[in-house]
């Protein structure tokens, strides 16, 4: 009895992110299959530093009363960019094209979380005594 193998093609952007070292992972939210990747340590710090560059200018430029609000804006820029950044697949080429891809509201969030958890942010660590 002999098998047949298929022939399994990875996707490049899976085998440049694991090349690169990142973990890569795939995850179904609402019937769609999302596949991602770790984020490096200069990435986050890139992304801290807008982040915060936007805090600065917001503060600078806005009315106390307008602060909460600007600032989920700029959370939720914080989010899409991270996407962005790791989402894999579906493909997505900037940030005018990310809603179009990705419809539903509560899909970018998730994605963000489940890439920082894939990036060491949240793990449960149990440490061990020496």
């Amino acid at each position: 009895m002999t098998s047949t193998k298929e022939k399994t093609t990875v996707h490049p952007g899976i085998a440049k992110a694991k090349e690169a070292g990142h973990v890569v992972k795939s995850a179904e939210i609402s019937d769609r299959e999302y596949i991602y990747r770790s984020i490096s340590r200069p990435e986050y710090k890139k992304l801290q530093n807008k982040v915060a560059e936007e805090s600065r200018n917001m503060r600078n430029s806005k009315s106390p009363e307008d602060f909460e609000t600007e600032q989920e804006r700029i959370r939720d820029r914080a989010e899409e960019r991270l996407v962005l950044i790791a989402l894999i697949e579906p493909e997505v080429e900037s940030e005018l094209d990310l809603s179009t891809v990705i419809p539903l509201a509560g899909v970018i969030p998730t994605l963000a979380e489940l890439i920082m958890h894939a990036s060491g942010f949240g793990v449960d660590v149990q440490p061990k005594s020496l």
